[in-house]
């Protein structure tokens, strides 16, 4: 029971950074001067897509609940991606009826995170009183 309560916990938190991956990188730094740095970090090393042949059953399963996480996070930002274009070159009604539609996107995820918070405090709680008792 405590390992679908932690996989439903992991599963809220990736679905509720969906958000923050559709998100425009942020600008190159730079200097003072208005010049970008000589020398630019290099981004994180991505983690292996398949769990070691002798991990856990959780870890097996965090990395399912990953793949899935990606293949949504993909599908979102190609879908905002495609309504973002057709915005760029709509006129008049359409651009009004793409941008309802983004507006009420962004409401559904809101509603949806804040539900998830709600659920995620809600079992926080049964687990602290259980624990109490």
């Amino acid at each position: 029971m405590k390992t679908s309560h932690l996989l439903t916990l992991t599963a809220g938190l990736l679905i509720n950074s969906l958000t923050y991956a559709a998100q425009d990188t942020p600008a190159q730094p730079t200097t003072p001067g208005g010049t970008p740095p000589a020398a630019v970090p290099p981004a994180m090393t991505p983690r292996a897509s398949q769990p070691n042949e002798k991990a856990s059953d959780n870890a097996k399963a965090v990395h399912v609940l990953l793949d899935q996480f990606k293949t949504q996070r993909e599908q979102f930002i190609a879908s905002r991606k495609v309504l973002i274009e057709k915005l760029k070159s709509a006129t008049g009604d359409d651009r009004k009826a793409i941008l309802d539609e983004l507006r009420a996107d962004q409401q559904n995820r809101v509603d949806e995170q804040r539900a998830m918070g709600k659920e995620i405090r809600d079992e926080v709680k049964k687990l602290r009183d259980r624990k109490k008792n």
